[in-house]
């Protein structure tokens, strides 16, 4: 700050024949002319407050769960942008462009900008228990579109088998479909095919005697 005044003042060097000149941390200017003379510039002569521009204030907006943090779909951007709108009556928003790795530049009435970076307004979305479900083996049953309420049960355990420490509660439907829901709230339904078979047909052998 000091050197931009200095710069000014060297600036009246040559018409009013400045040697030197001193600025104090108050602002206050000590000019020493060519001839010794002295004149002394109070901070109101040589300093005016910054005027606030609206991007200086801007407001990081909640962050949106986003699936690929680097490639935001035109839904996540629009999201993004009411989460801007809302707050254009506090920081004067005009405009908010989004770019596809959820970079944001803000434009203000005043006509200045500001630039929020993906780590300020998007996050990636959190992985859901259910995303990751493990197929259990599968339960051999009789008759695989009306199970018996001990091949429901076995077909139960063997999920939980399969996802240890997961899983909350499981409902087994006739057919064999299971709807798991897991400890985090979120849900999987899990079709017949990946949870039970039909049982293998036994062979009978008849052993015939010879006459």
């Amino acid at each position: 700050m000091k050197k931009i005044k200095l710069r000014k003042q060297s600036k009246l060097r040559t018409q009013e024949k400045v040697a030197n000149v001193v600025v104090g941390n108050d602002g206050t200017a000590t000019v020493t002319f060519n001839d010794g003379s002295e004149a002394t510039l109070t901070p109101d002569k040589t300093v005016e407050k910054k005027q606030q521009k609206d991007a200086d204030g801007i407001v990081n907006p909640a962050k949106t769960p986003v699936e690929n943090p680097s490639n935001l779909t035109e839904d996540e951007k629009k999201i993004k942008l009411r989460k801007q709108s809302k707050l254009r009556t506090q920081e004067k928003v005009a405009n908010v462009v989004v770019g596809n790795d959820g970079t944001a530049t803000v434009t203000f009435n005043d006509g200045s900008e500001a630039t929020l970076t993906p780590d300020k307004n998007s996050r990636k979305k959190a992985t859901k228990d259910a995303d990751g479900i493990v197929n259990p083996a599968k339960t051999p049953v009789e008759n695989p579109s009306n199970l018996t309420e001990d091949e429901k049960d076995k077909v139960k355990k063997a999920i939980e088998a399969a996802n240890p420490g997961k899983v909350a509660n499981v409902v087994v439907g006739n057919d064999g479909t299971a709807t798991v829901t897991f400890n985090d709230g979120s849900e999987a339904t899990l079709t017949p095919d990946k949870n039970s078979r039909k049982k293998a047909t036994k062979r009978c052998r008849w052993n015939r005697k010879s006459s």
